[in-house]
């Protein structure tokens, strides 16, 4: 009985054991979990740090790769800094040159134009030739240096009379009226000058060297573009190888004045004093000479007096009413050329071209009289096309003219000397 007892306690014993044995494992393992999480966790944790380090390295090592680029940037930027800030001292230095220059011009000219006024003419000359530089350094002032130039020249040189009397030699411009010409006649053509004005001007008698030509090209033309020389006195003055194109002439005098080789183009002559002048190797194209009196006036070189072998150039200009008796006009171009009314007594027109000329009154408004042909030689001259109608050709050498083409109905040919080189004339 005791041992049956002892048994059941002890297997009683047993199971407490047990199960105290069970509760204490399971702190321990608790325990033995709790370490290995702390080490596990700490493995990570570590891990983590470790994570955390390499990216802060990398976050470091950018910075110091952008430090680095901006570090090198800056010489660059330094240089541009440079050149913008040496463009705006440029720019503003060349803003005040101008402005100096511009009141060095403005001291230059005043003074200048009072030494026009001097009682000495080295003082004048030296005003004059001080504006012609001014043209030179400041082109935009050309309109102001011509303007005054002009009335100079008007205020020294005023025209006297508009029928001068002939004298054995005649006057010359004083010295500084041609220094003021001077220096208009050596403007730039490019851009194109300020027109003169020097109407009703006297300058007879101007020679050929005192108004020198400074360029250097053997083909430069004294600048006269544009100019108003209407009513004034050139007679006896020599203004060959000068540009007036486009210039105004209007009742100008230049009797017996010599123009040879110079440029007329699209000039207005209109009822201007010609005679006896030389246009030997002129250009006159297109220009307007309208009751201009050329009475024994030279256009051509026939005769080799002047040294040009040029005939003067007269296609499509206005002849009309013009007075061209005795005139030698051989060989010269007068193609398309208005010559209704005009006077061409005694005129030698032999060889010259009139084709496409009219010298027809047929049709105009304001042509009052034939064409005067008594005597003229149009031996050789090109005739083709021409309007004739009308006109009397009576006494006058029509020997190698052609006339193929041209309008003769009503026109006169009694008297005219033809042969069998004249072309034309059974044409209707």
């Amino acid at each position: 009985m005791q041992r049956k007892w002892d048994l059941g306690r002890l297997r009683t014993l047993a199971r407490r054991r047990r199960a105290a044995s069970d509760k204490g494992a399971e702190p321990r393992a608790e325990a033995e979990a709790g370490e290995d999480a702390g080490t596990g966790t700490g493995t990570g944790a570590g891990a983590g740090t470790a994570g955390h380090g390499v990216a802060g390295a990398g976050k470091r090592g950018n910075g110091y790769q952008g430090w680095a680029l901006a570090a090198s940037a800056l010489p660059g930027m330094a240089a541009l800094a440079a050149v913008l800030f040496t463009w705006m001292e440029v720019g503003q230095a060349s803003k005040e040159l101008t402005i100096a220059q511009t009141g060095q011009i403005t001291d230059r000219f005043n003074t200048a134009v009072d030494n026009l006024g001097s009682p000495s003419l080295h003082v004048r000359l030296g005003g004059i030739y001080a504006l012609g530089r001014i043209v030179q350094d400041s082109p935009r002032d050309d309109p102001a240096v011509t303007s005054v130039l002009s009335a100079y020249i008007q205020d020294k040189a005023p025209l006297r009379t508009r029928n001068p009397v002939p004298l054995a030699k005649a006057p010359v411009p004083p010295a500084d009226v041609a220094a003021a010409l001077t220096v208009l006649a050596n403007r730039p053509t490019e851009p194109a000058p300020f027109p003169a004005d020097l109407k009703e001007v006297g300058l007879r008698g101007l020679e050929y060297d005192a108004v020198p030509v400074f360029a250097e090209s053997p083909a430069a033309r004294r600048n006269f573009r544009r100019v108003n020389l209407s009513g004034s006195d050139l007679s006896d003055g020599n203004l060959s190888g000068s540009d007036f194109h486009g210039a105004f002439l209007e009742e100008a005098n230049l009797t017996d004045a010599q123009v040879i080789e110079s440029d007329l183009t699209e000039s207005v002559l209109n009822h201007a004093k010609l005679t006896r002048t030389v246009f030997v190797g002129a250009e006159l194209r297109a220009a307007s000479l309208t009751g201009a009196d050329l009475t024994d006036a030279t256009l051509s070189s026939a005769d080799g007096s002047t040294g040009s072998t040029k005939n003067a150039d007269l296609t499509d200009a206005i002849l009309w009413d013009a007075r061209l008796t005795g005139a030698d006009v051989r060989g010269v171009r007068l193609h398309g050329a208005y010559l209704a009314g005009a006077d061409l007594t005694r005129a030698d027109l032999a060889g010259a071209d009139l084709s496409g000329a009219i010298l027809s009154r047929v049709g105009s408004d304001f042509a009052d009289a034939d064409v005067k042909l008594t005597g003229t030689s149009f031996r050789g001259a090109d005739l083709r096309d021409a309007d004739l109608r009308g006109v009397d050709f009576s006494d006058a050498d029509l020997r190698g003219a052609d006339l193929r083409g041209a309008r003769l109905s009503g026109a006169r040919l009694t008297g005219a000397e033809t042969d069998g080189t004249t072309k034309g004339l059974r044409e209707p």
